[in-house]
């Protein structure tokens, strides 16, 4: 009986957590915007959802309006006076190199999947840049970066490797990912 329990806790767990985070997030969509939208219609006329439905309208229009010439200038206008502030540029680029790496896979610089050997043990790792001419300073026997992400959470290491310390795998970026992040745990679907 007690395996049984664990078996169904074990088959219901991701749904049921997926499901937390999707409630958790068009809670907090809805309560985020339940104020604007009611100073836009008034008290009368507002209905539960109307904060999520007005949030995903925004979301959608501000994907729009980005694409415009205007939005453009004006996007690059804010960065630009957001990458003058000290602490808020380190993190702000740091994000935003972060998402356009996982957010465009066709124009990677590397984004090929190595196993590299690092004191006796073998690391699964992600290679970002295999050109660091730009980096003169770290530029030495064709070295290449390599980010390690760590099983179960987010965080990692970037490590330069000389290339002939990597084995350069067939793998996707989807699947290393996934293989790293869950520790092995999760069987490679068919």
């Amino acid at each position: 009986m007690l395996q049984m329990l664990k078996k169904g806790f074990f088959a219901i767990a991701p749904l049921a957590i997926s499901l937390a985070i999707f409630i958790w997030l068009f809670d907090f969509l809805e309560s985020t915007f339940k104020t604007p939208v009611i100073w836009i219609v008034g008290n009368k006329y507002y209905y539960p959802g109307m904060g999520l439905a007005f949030a995903l309208i925004l979301l959608f229009l501000v994907g729009t309006v980005v694409n415009t010439f205007l939005a453009k200038k004006l996007t690059e206008w804010g960065e630009r006076i957001i990458k003058k502030i000290p602490l808020v540029k380190t993190i702000y680029t740091a994000i935003q190199d972060f998402m356009e790496y996982f957010n465009a896979p066709k124009q990677r610089d590397g984004s090929k999947i190595v196993v590299a050997t690092i004191q006796g043990m073998e690391v699964m790792g992600i290679v970002t840049k295999s050109d660091l001419s730009d980096f003169p300073e770290l530029q030495k026997n064709k070295q290449i970066a390599v980010y390690f992400p760590m099983s179960y959470q987010i965080g990692g290491y970037t490590v330069l490797l000389s290339e002939d310390q990597v084995r350069y795998i067939d793998m996707s970026v989807e699947t290393a990912l996934q293989f790293i992040l869950t520790a092995g745990a999760k069987q490679k679907k068919e």
